[in-house]
């Protein structure tokens, strides 16, 4: 079925930076990754600047399940609508990676968590733009290790936690230190995947997730098992 060219439009643009932003910063910036929240309400960038911005959309870009998409098109008065973010997220170095707390439903547990260079994995605040809490992983010198990658389970209650040759599983519960390690690199000529973990993803209503690493290969992985299958 062929698409109505009427309908098929940008509703609006997003703002990276102001005017002043980017003459303050040593090369230009841009936009590297993008996430819509789980409830549609909200868009999550994150650009070379080392900042997450959060853009809260109008009610009428995604409009109710029930309405048509002709009833929910929005009708540009000059070109499409600029977004200004409403809370940005700085982060002190490089960010890697961030995903959406799956169950957000309200203000109470509206909050994502990104990880960057040389630091935690941070649990932010939507609304107040300040970190809830941190998810530490440790080298064998003691020193804090970056998580390449970083996602939930469906119900929220973990937080898995992609590193080099490592997947560290944290209870969202219960910030610090304490997480369940496993081992992905495994011996030689082994299946393992080894590597940095680039990309975690967990399948819906399961203890199962899949990885991807720098290693070139991608594995599937049991939480409850703790181990490939």
């Amino acid at each position: 079925m062929a698409h109505d060219p009427e309908l098929v439009r940008p509703l609006a643009r997003i703002a990276t930076t102001r005017a002043t932003d980017i003459r303050a910063l040593p090369c230009s910036n841009f936009l590297k990754a993008v996430k819509w929240s789980p409830d549609g309400t909200h868009m999550l960038t994150n650009a070379e600047d080392h900042i997450l911005r959060s853009y809260a959309l109008p009610y009428e870009f995604y409009g109710a399940a029930d309405e048509s998409p002709e009833a929910c098109a929005v009708e540009p008065k000059d070109g499409p609508e600029v977004l200004q973010a409403h809370m940005t997220f700085k982060e002190s170095e490089c960010i890697y990676d961030y995903d959406w707390f799956p169950a957000m439903s309200d203000e109470s547990n509206s909050c994502f968590a990104s990880t960057a260079r040389d630091s935690p994995i941070h649990l932010w605040d939507l609304f107040t733009g300040k970190v809830r809490a941190s998810y530490r992983a440790y080298d064998h010198a003691d020193e804090i290790t970056a998580a390449f990658s970083v996602a939930f389970t469906s119900d929220g209650r973990h937080l898995h936690g992609g590193y080099k040759n490592y997947v560290r599983i944290f209870d969202v519960g219960k910030p610090g230190r304490e997480y369940q390690q496993i081992d992905i690199l495994g011996k030689k000529g082994s299946r393992e995947v080894g590597g940095m973990v680039s990309t975690i993803h967990c399948m819906p209503d399961s203890t199962v997730y899949a990885i991807g690493s720098f290693s070139a290969k991608a594995g599937l992985y049991d939480r409850a098992q703790r181990r490939s299958l």
